[in-house]
């Protein structure tokens, strides 16, 4: 028998979580089910609402991470800790919509696919599901979800949450990890590896907005959207034009004090045409195991570049350093090179050191003393020089100023 594993990440959602929970319950799935609640160390009282719920639904389970993962961690937590034969993921401050469920698992087994998608997201206001936002429908109802549809422009419904198999989330290697991205990620991994979806009718599933900020909204506030949208695009890069590479390799990921905001990358790459090589299809039936196995031997920088992050997610730093140097010395100059091998070079040696904290150390060892041990007077000589107006006369005045000083022979 089929059995529905609905995982819940759960983080600070102590005044939403029962509102989601409770929706799944007033379904009628065709298959059995079962909830698994996973906190990411919330800082309010989201585990005691926890243990509410589980004591009112006994096929609840409840699992805790002692310090914050992050959400495909937790995710990925989730879907370890159940034992369902087909996963769907629940947000913990969304609501199934009626019949959800019932429509998702009957029309599962009458495809018997990869993964399922919805076909329409309802963003309602607060609390009340009836005060609408704005309404989402996802391509192509009834049909197989389209790999192009990621960036044509189409709503791909596998970026919003969607059922899946426990084997096609086994083959993709679960939800991303190093980046906030985990959803748009996990579209991306699924159908970048000719994973089969497709989206069913009649599946509504509201999201919450205007309550808290979201993950997108706070990443959008810290400018890390280029970096999040990155990592996503650097597991699938060999699917890309060349040109297409060199532009997402060559993209400022942050902005920059006193230069203009870096272009939106995301956007970018959906405003372009003939952005995939010729034989991306070839390349998406092999998937990325299956493409690391063909290009492990090519004598080119790119594809070294690319086996060093496939060998990094596998947690095989050792042989994603070989790569990285290899790449180096084959040409490939792109920055992101220079901060992988610091991050690989950092796990080989147990360092739990940050990347980012890293580099502002070695910062130290590259200048003879810190700017704020200076003199005084060498402090205020250099913020003087920084203006054009003011140099001139400054430099003068300390010509001047060595000739009155100068020690007598």
């Amino acid at each position: 028998m089929t059995k529905l594993s609905i995982i819940v990440p759960c983080y600070n959602s102590e005044e939403t979580l029962g509102a989601a929970v409770e929706s799944v319950f007033q379904q009628d799935p065709v298959v059995s089910f079962d909830v698994t609640l996973v906190d990411d160390a919330s800082t309010d009282g989201t585990y005691g609402r926890m243990r509410e719920l589980a004591a009112k639904h006994p096929n609840i389970r409840l699992f805790r991470h002692t310090t914050n993962q992050g959400g495909g961690a937790t995710r990925n937590t989730a879907v370890a800790q159940s034992d369902g034969d087909i996963i769907f993921c629940l947000d913990s401050d969304d609501v199934l919509g009626p019949d959800f469920l019932k429509n998702i698992t009957r029309f599962w087994l009458k495809k018997r696919c990869d993964g399922v998608g919805i076909s329409r997201s309802i963003k309602f206001k607060q609390r009340d599901t009836k005060d609408v936002a704005y309404v989402t429908d996802f391509a192509d109802p009834g049909k197989q979800v389209r790999f192009e549809s990621l960036l044509d422009g189409s709503f791909c419904s596998l970026t919003s949450t969607f059922l899946m198999t426990r084997r096609a989330f086994e083959c993709v290697g679960g939800y991303p990890t190093t980046h906030a991205f985990d959803t748009q990620g996990m579209a991306f991994r699924f159908l970048g590896n000719g994973l089969v979806a497709y989206t069913c009718p009649d599946t509504l599933y509201f999201h919450r907005v205007d309550f808290k900020d979201s993950y997108y909204i706070r990443e959008q506030k810290a400018d890390r959207l280029n970096w999040n949208w990155f990592h996503v695009l650097d597991e699938f890069l060999y699917l890309f034009t060349h040109e297409m590479r060199h532009r997402i390799l060559e993209s400022d990921l942050f902005a920059v004090p006193g230069k203009p905001a870096p272009p939106d990358l995301f956007g970018m790459l959906c405003q372009s045409r003939d952005i995939y090589v010729r034989n991306y299809r070839q390349l998406i039936r092999l998937g990325r195991d299956g493409v690391a196995r063909r290009f492990r031997g090519a004598d080119d920088g790119f594809w070294q570049y690319w086996l060093g992050g496939y060998e990094g997610l596998a947690g095989n730093h050792k042989k994603a350093l070989d790569h990285y140097v290899r790449a180096v010395r084959l040409g490939f100059n792109y920055r992101i090179i220079y901060h992988r091998i610091l991050s690989s070079s950092l796990h080989l040696a147990g360092n739990s050191s940050s990347t980012d904290a890293a580099l502002e150390e070695l910062l130290m060892y590259a200048r003879p003393f810190p700017a704020s041990r200076l003199p005084h007077s060498e402090r205020l000589f250099r913020a003087l020089m920084r203006s054009s107006l003011l140099r001139g006369p400054v430099l003068a005045a300390k010509r001047v100023y060595k000739r009155l000083h100068r020690p007598e022979s």
